[in-house]
């Protein structure tokens, strides 16, 4: 299988094909937003062209992160979404686990707002004017 590192602490990917259907995404380095982002394109082409079932994620050479590593890691997820394929994701640190999990359950921006401009915020009353002007005044 295709290995992509970097040498200088940049963020490096590595992907193994285990068993048939199963392939492990190594993260590897210092995943900044300042630092040249990992492509998802190499997984992307695993997926396309074998029979893999199961993404698994092993974080242990991962040195750092900021949200850089949450967007190649929702690319990923979406990927294997669209293909049924599951992902695994014990190998990643709790925090990204707990982050991931939030944006997924998080309302889609693309869902409209469900509260209407002028709806009271509190039931059975109306606001009163000014608390809604102070409130308009601030965005």
């Amino acid at each position: 299988m295709e290995v992509l590192t970097q040498s200088d602490g940049a963020p490096g990917v590595s992907l193994e094909t285990v068993g048939e259907a199963t392939l492990v995404v190594q993260l590897s380095g210092a995943w900044r937003l300042q630092k040249n982002a990992a492509s998802v394109s190499p997984v992307q082409k695993a997926l396309e062209t074998s029979h893999i079932r199961c993404v698994r994620f092993d974080a242990k050479a991962l040195t750092s992160w900021d949200s850089s590593i949450l967007i190649f890691l929702t690319k990923v997820t979406e990927l294997c979404s669209q293909r049924n394929i599951i992902t695994e994701r014990e190998g990643l640190p709790d925090g990204i686990r707990r982050l991931l999990e939030l944006a997924e359950i998080a309302p889609s921006k693309k869902e409209p707002n469900s509260r209407r401009i002028g709806r009271p915020f509190w039931p059975g009353s109306v606001a009163p004017r000014r608390v809604l002007t102070s409130r308009c005044q601030r965005w």
